[in-house]
């Protein structure tokens, strides 16, 4: 049996488990990646787009502060699709017939971002998983062909006949 041959069967046995073992540990995070979502805070002004605001951003606080206040109205909208729900604050002098409309108005495009943002975060953590799963293996490759690049190297050549 040549030494090379066994080595790379080898090589090409613990690449097989090793991207087995990443794939598994890779996997949930890949289908449903944690993401970051937050809300819309409305002004007065119905014409003005609202400020979208992360969950855990400053501005997202002061607006749940504001709303414990008294001094806006919050509705979380959640979807059966969408892991994350959306938070609406408007103000409360603001009718509830122009609120509702403007969530509903709203809503689709926020779906729509929050989608293309778990789409963005799965294929992040889809690369971070490649660069995982191929690192190693071929790290290890090239340290091997090396060795067998010196060891034949170091073999006597046979003198050439006269």
């Amino acid at each position: 049996m040549s030494w090379s041959r066994g080595f790379l069967r080898g090589w090409l046995a613990v690449t097989a488990i090793w991207l087995l073992f990443v794939g598994v540990l890779f996997y949930n995070s890949i289908r449903s990646p944690y993401i970051s979502w937050g809300g819309y805070l409305y002004s007065q002004d119905i014409l003005q787009p609202p400020n979208f605001m992360l969950e855990y951003s400053q501005e997202f606080h002061e607006a749940e502060r504001r709303r414990s206040a008294g001094e806006l109205q919050g509705y979380e909208i959640t979807s059966e699709t969408l892991p994350k729900s959306t938070t609406y604050f408007f103000p409360t002098a603001m009718s509830e017939a122009d609120q509702f409309g403007l969530m509903k108005a709203n809503h689709e495009q926020a779906e729509a971002a929050q989608l293309k943002l778990i789409s963005e975060k799965r294929w992040e953590r889809f690369i971070d998983a490649n660069k995982v799963a191929l690192s190693p293996p071929i790290v290890l490759l090239l340290i091997g062909l090396a060795i067998r690049w010196v060891i034949t190297g170091l073999r006597r050549q046979a003198p050439p006949e006269p």
